[in-house]
């Protein structure tokens, strides 16, 4: 709706504009014939430079603007909100809050300046961030607890279907808030813990969840929302589809670093411990992200 409105706004003073540009030359007096053919050349003229410079503004618009990123309101369940939000409930989550963007260009603020950290700067390394304090990596298959039943599953256990369970786990151990582990987390939340609700889990640990949908096509913005969020000193909860729509998973990103003007790695724990990638890098070969929260 604020990019419609924008869009709107610039037409209307560009079209005004032209049209005042076009009436001047009018206004000067040149009526004679002689003239007749060049005025009809100006007005011509000025009106593609109007026209071009609309359609260069607009598209500028739609390139930088970020309410394309996420979704505005919470998605329904139906084929069209599927598409125009890439809500999909595969993913095993719910999205139940509308999108903070004061918080997102709080984020985005912080992606575009370099706040290095006090500590060891590797070489080559321009700048960076870490939220990784005290965080315990969990893995959901670990023994104490991949075949218990993640609340509210028919059949699904923590090892098979728990990625979010335990991403988020392993979120609150940040800066040692909580002494928790993927076992008790799941009896806390009960049957929210499948389908995941970040908001309800977030607030049975007295936190607020900070929830933005992300469609695939705009996976270098999102990833400047998680570089803000780490430089927030928040760790970041990334869920990721894969392309040929065959799953999707959930990680947790503690910290990022840039090599160059457009070169970043962005370090990951992941609850899989078959894969158990290393970096966001690894997986954005055949995933793309959908979902991006933090704890707060």
């Amino acid at each position: 709706m604020k990019m419609k409105k924008l869009n709107s706004f610039i037409l209307k003073r560009l079209y005004i504009k032209g049209i005042k540009s076009i009436n001047c030359v009018s206004a000067c007096g040149m009526h004679q014939p002689k003239i007749s053919q060049s005025l009809s050349k100006y007005k011509t003229f000025n009106k593609m430079k109007v026209v071009i410079t609309i359609i260069g503004l607009l598209l500028c618009c739609n390139l930088i603007g970020f309410d394309n990123v996420f979704a505005q309101d919470p998605p329904l369940n139906d084929e069209s909100d599927q598409q125009v939000w890439g809500y999909d409930p595969t993913m095993n989550d719910i999205i139940s809050s509308s999108v903070n963007y004061e918080l997102v260009d709080e984020y985005i603020d912080k992606a575009e300046f370099p706040i290095i950290q006090k500590g060891y700067l590797r070489s080559g390394v321009i700048d960076q961030a870490w939220a990784v304090n005290q965080i315990v990596k969990y893995n959901q298959r670990d023994s104490r607890w991949a075949n218990t039943r993640l609340g509210g599953c028919t059949s699904d256990t923590i090892g098979t279907a728990g990625c979010a369970l335990t991403s988020f786990t392993m979120a609150l151990t940040y800066n040692g808030r909580f002494n928790v582990n993927p076992l008790n987390v799941n009896s806390t939340l009960g049957t929210k813990a499948c389908t995941f609700d970040a908001n309800y889990s977030a607030g049975k640990y007295s936190m607020r969840a900070n929830i933005l949908a992300a469609s695939p096509q705009y996976e270098e913005p999102a990833k400047k929302i998680i570089r803000g969020g780490l430089k927030s000193l928040k760790p970041v909860m990334v869920g990721m589809k894969k392309v040929d729509g065959s799953g999707s998973h959930f990680v947790l990103v503690y910290g990022f670093e840039q090599y160059g003007s457009n070169s970043f790695l962005h370090f990951i724990y992941d609850p899989e411990g078959k894969n158990d990638y290393a970096t966001l890098e690894d997986y954005m070969v055949n995933w793309y992200i959908t979902r991006i929260y933090t704890f707060q």
